[in-house]
């Protein structure tokens, strides 16, 4: 079941290594590679945390605000981009020994504003 300590792995900074489909709703579009340097840190007592993650390579910057719902035992993860300058719809869900799924909707702006569903899955 999911705590308020799910991400505590994930605070301080990193140098990460990203690799991504060029347009996920085609799975023969090929791959894109490219650095990032993250930092994540916590807050309301690791109920809540904030990451950016910079892509110099491409101009832009991300951010995400997760936040621990104390009644359902859920995290919602709120994603932005310097790209846009907005927040998109939350990914909603938990834990299950050690195991993250999260499903929201999402807009796709690289497909002309399509709606698209959304599942994360993460092992810790």
């Amino acid at each position: 079941m999911s705590s308020a300590h799910d991400f505590d792995f994930f605070h301080g900074a990193w140098d990460v290594w990203n690799r991504r489909l060029a347009d996920f709703l085609d799975p023969v579009s090929g791959w894109q590679e490219f650095a990032v340097t993250h930092r994540c840190w916590s807050l309301f007592d690791g109920a809540a945390n904030i990451d950016e993650m910079a892509v110099p390579s491409q101009g832009w910057k991300g951010l995400t605000l997760r936040l621990f719902d104390q009644e359902t035992k859920e995290w919602s993860l709120n994603w932005s981009s310097s790209r846009t300058g907005k927040l998109f719809p939350p990914l909603i869900g938990h834990f299950t020994d050690d195991r993250g799924e999260f499903f929201g909707d999402d807009m796709l702006p690289h497909q002309q504003g399509r709606a698209g569903a959304v599942r994360v899955v993460g092992d810790l």
